[in-house]
């Protein structure tokens, strides 16, 4: 059973002053009976701090645990999501296709897709011009090796193959759910299919994908459809 917070005692009471002392007799035991009356009442409430200390201490230490239990299972649940997703750590000098998804050594928490062929030895999160960091949108990574896919909400569609590519918007979707695709192939011809439904307002059964590499898709309603975030 978790520890309750303990609450703090009443401030003990002060030592009276001025203490006893032997070269002033005249008030010697006057000052003598004050600290006399004072020791019960003063070594109780002592104890009673004490108390509360060691079991504050006993508190902090659960808190603290139950702190470092929830970092370990945030980063043991990142690390799951990353392996889910196929980003396994960039090499330097390594050769990357379009597409290929790695994290960075000097930044494990984000994902970074491939926008050109070739090698280097500059680290992702520094490279701007051969690698694109995946936005961080709470949606599920899909790479899509093939020319179809049909998305579902809730996923982030990584194209990769060299060909046009078309993906088909969530079927029967409800207000707010979201899809997004990143253009991982470099092609400007890669179409969003509608599957019947409206986006923007509009009735065109598909749309091109241009850059830039990645677009996110909210569903409103029947009239507006999907429209872009």
């Amino acid at each position: 059973m978790p520890l309750v917070k303990p609450t703090p005692p009443a401030a003990v009471t002060s030592v009276p002053t001025p203490v006893p002392s032997r070269l002033d007799r005249l008030n010697f035991r006057m000052r003598a009976d004050a600290m006399m009356g004072w020791f019960p009442g003063g070594v109780a409430g002592i104890n009673t701090v004490l108390t509360y200390l060691a079991a504050a201490v006993d508190w902090v230490e659960e808190q603290l645990g139950g702190l470092a239990a929830a970092v370990s299972s945030a980063i043991a649940a990142r690390d799951q999501a990353v392996a889910a997703s196929g980003a396994v750590l960039w090499v330097s000098g390594t050769g990357y296709v379009v597409g290929d998804v790695r994290r960075s050594p000097a930044d494990l928490d984000n994902i970074y897709v491939r926008l050109t062929a070739g090698a280097g030895t500059t680290d992702p999160s520094l490279d701007a011009i051969n690698w694109r960091k995946l936005p961080r949108s709470g949606l599920t990574l899909v790479t899509v090796a093939g020319t179809t896919h049909t998305a579902v909400a809730g996923q982030l569609v990584l194209l990769t193959n060299a060909a046009a590519t078309t993906v088909t918007a969530p079927a029967a979707p409800a207000a707010n759910d979201t899809f997004a695709v990143v253009i991982g192939n470099g092609r400007q011809d890669n179409l969003i299919n509608w599957a019947g439904l409206k986006h923007e307002a509009l009735t065109d059964t598909t749309c091109r994908l241009s850059p830039p590499r990645y677009s996110e898709w909210v569903y409103v309603n029947a009239t507006q459809g999907w429209k872009i975030k």
